[in-house]
C-alpha cells in the first residue's frame, strides 16, 4: 500500500475506486498499522487539485464526509444550498442524528444553529421541518409519502417555489411549472 503513495495518480485511482467504503476504512487502518502513518495525509502530500479532494473524500466514513460537506457548505460568504438541501433531504432520521452529534462535538455549535445563522428564514425554516418530520418518524425510517404531501398541501405552489424552489423538483421540473419539461 505504501508504494501506491509514491506511485502514479492511475495506480491510486485504481486502487482505492474499485473498493467500497469499508474496505477503505480497513485500508486506512492497515497503512497506519504498517507504516503508523495517516494515510489521508500521505494522500493530501501526494496528490493535489480536486484529484485531491476526490480522493480524501473516498477515504472519510459516509458520515464523516457528509459533515465535510455541511461544513463546507456553510463556510464563509454565501452558502451551498444544493449540498444543504441534498444530505438534509436525502439523509435517514438515524444517520441525521450522528452528524449531529459529530458536529456538536468537532465543532462546538448545534447543526441547526448553523442552519439558522446561514440560510434565509423561509429555506432555514423548510430544512429545519423536514429534520423534525425525520426525527418524528424513529430510527432507520425513511419519509412515507403522506408527509410530504402534508408539507406540499400547506402551502400554494406559487409559496413553495418562492420559498423553497431548489428542494422541490418532481421528475426534473420545479413544482407547479412548466420549466423542464420536455415534449414527447
Amino acid at each position: 500500500m505504501f508504494l501506491m503513495i509514491t506511485g502514479s495518480r492511475q495506480t491510486i485511482i485504481d486502487v482505492l475506486t474499485n473498493l467500497n467504503n469499508e474496505q477503505r476504512q480497513d485500508v486506512m487502518r492497515l497503512y497506519k498499522e504498517q507504516t503508523q502513518q495517516d494515510l489521508i495525509e500521505n494522500i493530501k502530500k501526494a496528490l493535489s487539485g480536486d484529484l485531491e479532494n476526490v480522493i480524501v473524500g473516498l477515504l472519510k466514513t459516509p458520515i464523516a464526509y457528509d459533515v465535510q460537506e455541511l461544513k463546507s457548505a456553510m463556510k464563509g460568504l454565501g452558502t451551498d444550498e444544493a449540498t444543504l438541501t441534498e444530505i438534509i433531504c436525502t439523509r435517514s432520521n438515524e444517520r441525521l442524528k450522528e452528524i449531529q452529534n459529530i458536529c456538536r462535538q468537532e465543532f462546538k455549535a448545534e447543526l441547526e444553529t448553523n442552519i439558522i445563522s446561514d440560510t434565509s428564514e423561509s429555506y432555514s425554516g423548510l430544512l429545519l421541518a423536514i429534520t423534525k418530520i425525520l426525527s418524528e418518524l424513529g430510527p432507520k425510517k425513511t419519509p412515507i409519502v403522506s408527509k410530504w404531501i402534508t408539507i406540499m398541501a400547506e402551502r400554494s405552489p406559487r409559496h413553495l417555489r418562492r420559498d423553497s424552489c431548489p428542494v422541490l423538483i418532481y421528475r426534473g421540473r420545479p413544482l407547479g411549472t412548466d420549466q423542464g419539461k420536455k415534449d414527447p
